[in-house]
């Protein structure tokens, strides 16, 4: 687990901490804020870390699979929805 464990076990402390202590001092607009400039940054870095490893090729859409995809999708989605009222709803 080592670092992973840690940063996934800490996070909800100290985001929480933060958090309350930005609510005090502010309002709780500012969280959303505060999260948009990490998300913005993040975004950024990774933009600038990231390098094409693959060369890309072209592909040909599927429109079939593409249907197929969406109906077995939605299928499953009713489903699933089904199943929460015993089918008789």
């Amino acid at each position: 687990m080592g670092l992973y464990g840690l940063t996934g076990g800490a996070a909800p402390v100290f985001t929480a901490t933060v958090t309350g202590i930005l609510v005090d001092i502010w309002s709780w607009r500012v969280i959303f804020i505060v999260l948009s400039v990490i998300m913005v940054f993040a975004l950024l870095q990774a933009v600038r870390a990231a390098e094409n490893v693959l060369d890309t090729e072209k592909k040909k859409f599927k429109v079939t699979s593409f249907v197929l995809s969406g109906l077995t999708f939605g299928g499953l989605i009713l489903a699933i929805d089904d199943c929460g009222c015993g089918g008789r709803c």
